[in-house]
């Protein structure tokens, strides 16, 4: 109904409606073949004609059902691939919030870390859906410099209007300029180093860190990302990240009296975690990343992303109905 409501009324609820447009042709087509093998039951020539009506109106779409996209052979040459690979070089293993075209392309080449990509329908917040909005549309420079650090980016990439990259629309690309050190500027496009200490662990005060206010959906939130960005990156101790592979995460660190170690990476019920080998509660912070309590001393902790229970049993009733399915055919064959 969203569909239909948005194509024929232009009456839009939420999101994209169009983007369910393949859902409703998929629901469309087992409706009408199921109608049609009713009707042929007791009416062939009904039905074959009824056949011919339906696939009348995909005529316009079958004579012309796909298009031939020839290679770019020059590849090479477009900025989306230029800059990935400048980055890959320049700052390897680093967390990066691409902009523009740039950020579609970003990991196509290379296993690059960015805060957000081409498909973010799956994000456990949208604090980077915000911080993306007023990065590229404001002009609150230090607002955004916290809106980095928060986010663990160590650089920022903006296009200017003479930009080759495809969506160059920022309001004020070089709003951070004295700001930032520059490490890239050439042909509208620039890359501004964040100053942060590295990695995507941190140790912090317990107490600090749980009292921060939530960040607001809105522009009047520089006060509470400062704070935010400040706790990250106040307490001196270092906690070593490493990601031995998707599921997993291992941080080293040496916790002190009242504190805790925070990993910049989305909180999901999915997420479990062992300090010294002992079950922890994973908790979620002010902007949506994740942290454990410890005790003071040496401590090993590893996160290990197992699923949600919704997951699970998503799982479970999709392979139960494709036993149903399948034992609803041998039922009819037999």
């Amino acid at each position: 109904m969203e569909v239909l409501g948005k194509y024929w009324l232009n009456f839009q609820v939420t999101g994209d409606q169009m983007r369910f447009v393949p859902e409703l042709d998929m629901a469309l087509i087992v409706a009408m073949v199921e109608g049609l093998w009713q009707l042929s039951r007791r009416n062939r020539r009904a039905a074959v004609a009824l056949t011919a009506v339906c696939f009348s109106f995909a005529i316009p779409y079958v004579s012309k059902a796909w298009t031939v996209f020839t290679p770019d052979r020059n590849y090479q040459q477009h900025i989306e691939y230029r800059l990935s690979e400048w980055m890959a070089q320049n700052l390897p293993g680093s967390r990066v919030f691409a902009t523009g075209s740039l950020s579609f392309w970003y990991t196509t080449w290379r296993d690059l870390p960015q805060v957000m990509g081409a498909s973010d329908q799956g994000e456990q917040t949208l604090m980077p859906f915000l911080a993306r909005v007023q990065l590229t549309a404001g002009v609150d420079a230090a607002r955004d410099i916290a809106w980095l650090q928060a986010l663990g980016a160590d650089a920022v990439v903006m296009h200017e209007a003479n930009s080759k990259d495809a969506y160059p629309q920022m309001a004020a690309p070089r709003k951070f300029m004295g700001l930032l050190p520059v490490i890239y500027d050439r042909d509208g496009d620039i890359v501004y180093r964040v100053p942060r200490r590295a990695g995507l662990a941190r140790v912090v005060d317990e107490r600090t860190v749980s009292r921060l206010a939530p960040i607001p959906w809105s522009e009047y939130d520089s006060q509470q990302l400062r704070a935010y960005a400040d706790a990250m990156e106040s307490v001196p101790e270092q906690a070593v990240y490493t990601r031995p592979e998707l599921r997993e995460i291992r941080v080293t660190a040496t916790t002190g009296p009242g504190q805790s170690i925070a990993v910049q990476e989305n909180f999901d019920e999915g997420w479990r975690a062992w300090v010294g080998g002992v079950p922890a509660l994973v908790l979620s912070d002010a902007i949506g990343f994740m942290r454990v309590r410890t005790v003071p001393g040496v401590h090993e902790v590893r996160f290990v992303y197992e699923g949600t229970r919704e997951a699970r049993w998503g799982f479970a009733v999709s392979i139960l109905s494709l036993l149903v399915t399948a034992a609803l055919l041998v039922m009819r064959a037999a």
